[in-house]
């Protein structure tokens, strides 16, 4: 059990979970705990003044579905965010509306086509924002795709 020293600020609720968004002291930064997996909670003397914090949802919805990951994503896809959001639990992406029927969708994998393949799979067009390798990535799996449909016109073999 590792020990932890923060300001806590608000509790938040994602996808049927709570979350603690607290001030780390020791690492002197904002962070987001798991209430459920919190032990050995006391309350100590000291008085703190709250600090400027971010807004607590979205900052603890994005830490829930990207920073955890090895791979945050950014992609800008061409559907209102609330049919986006209809399709994707809150504990998998942040969805923000980027106006004109469009939304961006911010998500973490720790592998690049299972992130990708999410996005895909809502059935709306999209552009990948980044990681820019994710963006050739796109480009593997294309062609993988055209080979799986029938015989290519150049015959070429898709690398892995």
């Amino acid at each position: 059990m590792r020990r932890r020293r923060v300001e806590p600020y608000r509790l938040v609720a994602s996808d049927r979970r709570w979350y603690l968004l607290a001030f780390d002291l020791d690492r002197e930064d904002w962070r987001t705990f798991r209430v459920d997996r919190m032990s050995g909670v006391s309350a100590r003397t000291w008085r703190f003044h709250p600090r400027p914090a971010p807004e607590a949802a979205p900052f603890v919805q994005e830490g829930v579905a990207s920073r955890v990951y090895r791979y945050q994503a950014r992609f800008l896809v061409h559907a209102p965010a609330e049919t986006v959001r209809a399709r994707i639990p809150a504990s998998a992406a942040l969805v923000r509306s980027r106006g004109s029927g469009r939304c961006e969708v911010v998500s973490g994998a720790d592998d690049l086509d299972y992130g990708l393949m999410h996005v895909v799979l809502l059935g709306h067009g999209f552009e990948v924002i980044e990681p820019a390798e994710l963006v050739r990535r796109c480009g593997v799996l294309a062609e993988r795709l055209r080979a799986a449909g029938g015989p290519s016109e150049s015959g070429a073999s898709p690398e892995p």
